[in-house]
């Protein structure tokens, strides 16, 4: 049976019996995946080229070699490899753990995730970003997937401000109202990978309707390119191979800043409209005591 009739979870045999036939640059690369193929689940390309002392377009090739298309699909195939697939769990949590280390585990990647947004989140971004809102006429937040939640969750925030604003997490709504945006309005579009198809054709759509339109990403991509101003996460999660986890929190922690940064740009006319929302919603929840929620002496059955 030659490499490429191996089956993709077989990967790890497949470098294995490839090794002698590599060219001597990739050779190096498959020493470093046979080394510890766990590991390299978590690595970028660049920090699989640095470890291996090579260019990164050698690991492609050596991507390639084995029968892969390319280092995303090389990922996939290496993770069903190792012997359990991980992509309905999370990217730290490793066979055999109990429950105390999957909390620890998770909880303490989450707070270094976070403490790491500080340095890496563009403040004149997130300054642009809040007067941009402050002064649009109407806010449309897009986003599909997990980072669908989190554009729900940044319209549900703006919109407790009296804010004109709604979130569409399907692409034919995303495209209809996208065509009827107008100049003065902005649209706020959540992406991890910054490569989904139809949110990229959403942003080019508003913009040319003359709408202001930011992406919140991990990174610089397509989207972005195409986004009159972006915000920059920089959290490494691969969405190819792992449910969305902390990538969606760090997009909640962007929401959070922008909500913030938007009531203090507004000052006054916030702070008015806040306690009276808050005392409307009182109804909705029940008293610590028995007694009536301000002031409504009905009793809940």
């Amino acid at each position: 049976m030659s490499r490429h009739e191996i089956a993709p979870d077989q990967l790890v045999h497949r470098i294995a019996v490839s090794v002698d036939d590599l060219a001597p640059s990739e050779r190096k690369v498959a020493e470093v995946v046979l080394a510890d193929p766990g590991g390299v689940i978590h690595q970028t390309i660049t920090e699989v080229a640095l470890a291996a002392k090579v260019s990164e377009p050698t690991v492609l090739r050596f991507c390639r070699s084995v029968g892969c298309q390319g280092f995303q699909s090389f990922k996939v195939d290496l993770a069903k490899s190792v012997g359990w697939d991980r992509r309905y769990v999370h990217q730290q949590v490793q066979l055999g753990d109990d429950t105390d280390k999957v909390i620890s585990r998770i909880c303490d990647y989450s707070k270094d995730c976070i403490s790491r947004l500080t340095d890496k989140i563009d403040s004149p971004s997130i300054s642009k970003t809040v007067s941009i809102l402050s002064a649009a006429n109407r806010i449309e937040f897009y986003g599909a997937g997990a980072s669908g939640l989190v554009a729900m969750d940044a319209q549900d925030k703006f919109f407790r401000f009296g804010i004109s604003c709604v979130a569409y997490t399907d692409a034919h709504q995303q495209i209809v109202s996208a065509a009827g945006l107008k100049p003065g309005d902005a649209v706020v579009a959540f992406s991890h990978t910054g490569r989904t198809r139809d949110l990229i054709h959403v942003a080019n759509l508003a913009a040319s309707q003359g709408a202001e339109v930011i992406a919140v990403t991990a990174n610089p991509s397509p989207l972005s390119d195409r986004c009159q101003l972006a915000i920059f996460t920089g959290v490494e999660e691969d969405n190819d191979i792992y449910t969305p986890a902390v990538s969606r929190l760090m997009q909640l922690v962007v929401v959070d800043i922008l909500v913030a940064g938007f009531a203090l740009l507004r000052g006054p006319e916030i702070v008015a409209k806040v306690p009276i929302i808050k005392s409307s919603l009182g109804y909705l929840r029940l008293a610590d005591t028995n007694g009536p929620v301000d002031g409504d002496e009905r009793q809940v059955g």
